[in-house]
């Protein structure tokens, strides 16, 4: 299967609820977010988190891990990069509960327990 393809194939399985790529890739970062300088030499745009909109904080995430300013290991406390880190964990967690999520919530979760605790076979 072609790329294009798959993402298309990829994009139909989605919940209705989640950003598109389009959206993140159309999504505009405020012109005053702060700005830190990664110990790597990246510029690394920080903007507040409550006044971003799905398709924002996901183009925010994304610009934070292509500007490689940390590996796969955590940042010990005292990193110089602590400050991003701590920021983009608390992105990824705004994303995920705001985002991501209700996307995937029942509407009621009853339907999942008609039929009590009973072990099935």
């Amino acid at each position: 299967m072609r790329p294009a393809a798959l993402l298309l194939a990829l994009a139909a399985a989605l919940p209705a609820g989640l950003p598109s790529a389009q959206q993140a890739q159309n999504a505009v970062l405020p012109p005053d977010a702060p700005v830190a300088m990664a110990a790597n030499g990246a510029r690394v745009v920080m903007p507040a988190i409550e006044a971003l909109d799905c398709p924002t904080m996901e183009l925010v995430l994304r610009r934070l891990d292509l500007s490689g300013y940390r590996g796969i290991a955590p940042l010990p406390p005292d990193h110089p990069d602590r400050a991003i880190f701590d920021y983009e964990n608390r992105l990824a967690a705004a994303y995920y509960f705001n985002c991501l999520a209700p996307a995937f919530r029942e509407a009621d979760p009853a339907e999942a327990f008609a039929d009590g605790f009973e072990q099935r076979r």
